[in-house]
């Protein structure tokens, strides 16, 4: 696989359990970055893999799918038309099909074309990925001169006993983003993070 970002360029993945905050301080990252002239995107690991629930879901006849994707209250909520959740939906498609019959890689090769357009299309320079659970996505993601947040929510558990859940427990994060106050604390949180991390590396934005 080749390395493919090239500087001035920057990609920090985000790690931590579900309900974290994880969304959240992809968010403040981009428009911290737009905010200063950078081009900057959130991409996910798991983007294939809601695209391919969603159709999955149409075809069985559910209306509106696009509610369990993105509401996090129904994310848990069996499907009555499939009789499970969105989550173990996801998950399955994710590890269960994709990594163990396709390939250990197959979601990091789709993320990898996707960034590749990014910096030739639209010259992309900076870059979000908010679903970093395994070590295998954190080690591309520092191969391509990236780094690993940690994002920690007190009272935040597991939502399923499955191993794409667990595996973040074992990443290992260059920084850790405690989203324990008010939105505007993790504002500066993640402004405070960020401006020691552009710092370290020589970026005006």
């Amino acid at each position: 696989m080749t390395d493919i970002i090239q500087q001035p360029a920057l990609i920090i993945g985000l790690t931590g359990l579900a309900g974290s905050g994880k969304d959240t301080v992809a968010n403040l990252l981009c428009d911290s970055w737009e905010a200063s002239g950078s081009k900057s995107v959130i991409t996910a690991f798991a983007q294939p893999i809601r695209a391919m629930c969603r159709d999955f879901l149409l075809h069985a006849g559910v209306q509106d799918p696009d509610r369990y994707l993105f509401d996090r209250q129904l994310k848990e909520t069996v499907i009555p038309e499939v009789g499970v959740s969105y989550r173990h939906l996801a998950q399955t498609l994710g590890t269960e099909w994709g990594q163990q019959c396709i390939g250990r890689d197959v979601w990091i090769r789709l993320l990898d074309q996707r960034l590749k357009a990014f910096c030739r299309d639209w010259k992309m320079t900076h870059f979000v990925i908010p679903d970093v659970r395994f070590k295998v996505e954190a080690d591309w993601v520092r191969r391509q001169g990236g780094v690993i947040w940690r994002v920690e929510r007190p009272g935040v558990a597991p939502v399923r006993e499955h191993v794409s859940e667990q595996g973040t427990i074992y990443v290992k994060s260059d920084r850790v983003i405690e989203n324990t106050g008010t939105l505007d604390e993790l504002h500066s949180q993640v402004g405070a993070e960020l401006a020691r991390l552009h710092y370290d590396r020589g970026l005006l934005a």
